[in-house]
Parts: C-alpha cells; sequence; structure tokens
C-alpha cells in the first residue's frame, strides 16, 4: 500500500475549511467535534508547539461548547528522539508515544462515537505520525491488563515486569519502574500519567489505586489497569505504520495541508523504508482541512477523484470562515516613545480596542474573555468597570489559557457555538486599579451572531 500510487487510492469523503486564522484553529476544531461525532480525532500540525497550542484550545472550546458529558480526551503524539539525545528525555518521548499506542489500540474496535466512552483527539506531526511504531499484533501480546480482585500470583507478575523491561527502583517515582514492599508493588505504567499501588493478599490482587509519586500516597481505587512494554524492548514493526491503530471511524485532520504535502513529500525522500502516509488515508473514514488562505493541495482539490471509486466515495465539500486574529485590532506605542509619551499612548490604543469591543456588541456579537484563574477574572471585571468604553461589555468569562485572541463572523454552515451561561456583569471597584497586563479573551455565543475572543498574551496587552 505505502508504494500504490495516488490515483489508485480511494479517498474517504473531504472537507476543506478555509478563511480559519491560526488563533481560531482551537474554537472551529472543537466545532467540527460538536458536529460530526467520532470515536477518535487525529490532528496533524506542522510543529510541535502547534500540536501543543492546538490541543490546548481546542479542549477549552470543547468546554465552553457546553459539551462535558460528550467527554474529550485530547492526548500528544511527539516524535521519537535519537539515542543521541539526552537518554532521560528520549525515554520519556518513546513513553508518551506508548501511551498514545495504548489508548488507539482500545478505541480500534470502536465503528462510531460512544456515549459511554470519550472522544479520544490526538494531535501529532507528519514526522512523529510516520515513524516506526511496533506492529499491533506485537504489541498486544506484550500488554497486560491487571484487574482489581483477580487472581495473580505475586512473583509472576514480578517476573513480567522483568520481562517486559521495567526497572526495580527503592521508590516507584518514573515511567517504567517499580517497587516491591512486602506484598505491595508500586508500579508506574509507561503508558500512565502516573504510577499505582498493587496491593496482594497472597496471590489474589485485592486493590490497585493511584499513587502519588511526591508523597508515596495512594488515591482513588481503580478497576483495570494496563501497562505497556518499556520502549526499550525491541518489538517487530509495523509495515503500515500506525495505520492498524486506528479506528475505522476516525477523522483526520491536516492543519494547513499545502504547507504538509511539501513536508510529508520530503519525509518520503528521506526515509523510503518508512510506512508513508497512504495506510491512514485509506484507513480513516473522513478527512478534514483547516486553513487560513485557499491554498492549492493535493488531497484537497475538487477535481481529485479516486479513479478506482464512484465519485460519491470520494465526495468534496469547501466551507469559508470568517475569523480573524484580535491582533488586527490593537495598536502598540511606537518603540521611540518613552515615560509620559508611552503610557499615554498605550491607554489611549487601550482605549480604542475597549471600545471596538463596545462597538461588536452592539452589532450582537458575544464577548468571551478566558483567563486561568479567578483572581486574574476579578482584576479584569474592575479594569472594564472603570473605564469609560467598557462600562457597558458584559462578557462571559471561560477558564482556562487560550493562546491568541480572534474574532469570528458567521456564515452558513461556519459558525461557532457557546453555551448559554449568564455573562459576567462587571464590579466597579472602590478607587481606580492601576494600569497593567491582564490575560483576557473575546468569544462566541449559542449560535452566534458574531463572537471575538482574546488570548492570554494579547489581552494583556488589550485590557
Amino acid at each position: 500500500m505505502e508504494n500504490a500510487p495516488a490515483s489508485a487510492l480511494v479517498l474517504p469523503p473531504r472537507s476543506k475549511h478555509t478563511g480559519v486564522c491560526p488563533s481560531a484553529r482551537g474554537a472551529v476544531l472543537a466545532e467540527l467535534l460538536r458536529r460530526h461525532p467520532a470515536p477518535v480525532w487525529l490532528v496533524v500540525a506542522d510543529t510541535l508547539k502547534a500540536a501543543e497550542q492546538l490541543a490546548e484550545d481546542t479542549a477549552l472550546f470543547h468546554a465552553a461548547a457546553g459539551q462535558k458529558s460528550a467527554l474529550l480526551e485530547t492526548v500528544v503524539l511527539p516524535e521519537a528522539m535519537t539515542e543521541s539525545r539526552d537518554m532521560a528525555e528520549a525515554f520519556a518521548a518513546s513513553a508518551d508515544r506508548q501511551a498514545v499506542l495504548s489508548r488507539l489500540r482500545a478505541t480500534r474496535t470502536f465503528t462510531s462515537a460512544l456515549a459511554t466512552a470519550p472522544t479520544l483527539a490526538v494531535f501529532s506531526t507528519p514526522a512523529a505520525l510516520l515513524q516506526r511504531v511496533p506492529a499491533i499484533e506485537a504489541y498486544a501480546a506484550t500488554e497486560l491488563t491487571l484487574t482489581r480482585g483477580s487472581a495473580l500470583p505475586f512473583q509472576a507478575l514480578l517476573e513480567k515486569l522483568r520481562a517486559l523491561d521495567y526497572d526495580s527502583e527503592a521508590v516507584c517515582e518514573a515511567p517504567g519502574t517499580y517497587a516491591v514492599r512486602g506484598g505491595i508493588i508500586d508500579l508506574y505504567p509507561v503508558n500512565a500519567a502516573q504510577p499505582y499501588r498493587l496491593d496482594f493478599f497472597g496471590d489474589d490482587l485485592e486493590d490497585i489505586r493511584e499513587l502519588d509519586p511526591v508523597t508515596q500516597r495512594s488515591g482513588d481505587a481503580v478497576e483495570t489497569l494496563t501497562l505497556a512494554a518499556s520502549p526499550r524492548l525491541s518489538l517487530a514493526p509495523s509495515l503500515t505504520g500506525i495505520a492498524p491503530y486506528l479506528s475505522p471511524a476516525t477523522r483526520l485532520v491536516l492543519i494547513e495541508p499545502a504547507a504538509l504535502d511539501q513536508t510529508f513529500s520530503l519525509l518520503a525522500r528521506e526515509n523510503s523504508g518508512s510506512p508513508a502516509l497512504l495506510p491512514i488515508l485509506a484507513r480513516v473514514a473522513a478527512l478534514d482541512a483547516l486553513c487560513d488562505l485557499d491554498e492549492a493541495s493535493a488531497l484537497f482539490e475538487s477535481e481529485h477523484v479516486a479513479q478506482t471509486s464512484p465519485p460519491a466515495s470520494s465526495s468534496f465539500t469547501e466551507i469559508t470562515w470568517d475569523t480573524e486574529s484580535l491582533v488586527h485590532h490593537r495598536r502598540y506605542p511606537a518603540d521611540d516613545l518613552i515615560a509620559q509619551e508611552r503610557l499615554a499612548a498605550e491607554e489611549q490604543s487601550r482605549h480604542d480596542f475597549l471600545a471596538q469591543l463596545a462597538r461588536w456588541q452592539t452589532d450582537g456579537a458575544t464577548l468571551a474573555i478566558v483567563v486561568p484563574k479567578e483572581s486574574e477574572e476579578k482584576r479584569i471585571q474592575e479594569i472594564l468597570a472603570a473605564h469609560p468604553a467598557a462600562k457597558k461589555l458584559r462578557p462571559r468569562f471561560l477558564r482556562g489559557q487560550l493562546n491568541e485572541g480572534f474574532r469570528c463572523t458567521p456564515r452558513p454552515d461556519a459558525a461557532l457555538t457557546l453555551a448559554a451561561t449568564a455573562p459576567a456583569k462587571p464590579k466597579r471597584p472602590p478607587s481606580p486599579p492601576r494600569a497593567g497586563p491582564a490575560p483576557a479573551t473575546p468569544s462566541d455565543s449559542h449560535p452566534i451572531r458574531q463572537s471575538a475572543f482574546g488570548t492570554r498574551h494579547s489581552a494583556a496587552a488589550a485590557v
């Protein structure tokens, strides 16, 4: 399949979303998750930093849209590091990859989104996506599932841990280690975010509890625990890469596909023996693109129809969004201004920006401000109440962090959703506050007429 010509590939249904500025990607992606329920979403960005930021923004807006009942689990699939780098860092990256593979393998039989299981959103890069992974049969053979209350010989488990290349330590603090004290085994699976305490009574596994690696105290009980082999254990590679781990209902999302085309082509030339993108395309149920400009991309040209299938099996939809960064609406003082002149320019810029927000609200926009904690929300309320241009602003406050602010004007099939909650009414402070940075963000509403979003950093300069 890796060497099959592109014309022989039966592409899944494709949708291309243009007009999505970088700061609005998370909100648009969260909207797509809401509209098209699927057990797994595989999102590919150009860099690891972009993938991590997008994961954070998507989780924020998924919750803001009132999707708490439809749980979302976001994970990042990093690139494995070469042995020439720091060994601890390389092991951690490999362990993170193992964790993602375990989550994907657990959902690979799902053919639709389940109300009882969270949607799994995996964020990655082209290099990380196409790197070698163990064959799924070999990976499954080394996975071990422990169940509370089951019969499990104590010594047999220790032998299995050694076979999986786990290290015995005095204290269990790092992935891939375990510690034994009497009838207790503290275990940190490489595919888990925390260690666990296994309490045995003879050869019966009586209890499994979360373990705080700092205090070494046990926490909440869990029913089952699945652990994967150490990344140091050599397993046969998958000939089709990560594709066998994916559910057939997976939706693949490419961020700025025109740029990714070049990256995928370069990787294919540099690593001729590595799995290519074609097996993944053959496995997924749908292919989506998010891009700012409508640039040409091999996989998202409307005339690109698979030669081996009827046109209906390669449907193509293009949707245009109207989004823009709030940076375009915020002026900054000239570099040559100093002292009082600079302070005056900053105050005028703040006034103009808040006045613009007020005009948008008057026109029907919903304003949302994203803050990481309650104290910053109170600080922003004080600033809004004390500023003449912002007295009538009635923003919603979302708890979290947003990497950059944006504004979205709804269009047919291109509007965002924000859960209906009462907007916060600014409180008038006893005295005018000092001017200072404050994290904020404008956003959307129900199906909204218009929305503006800001970010932690852009809002600090904006308010």
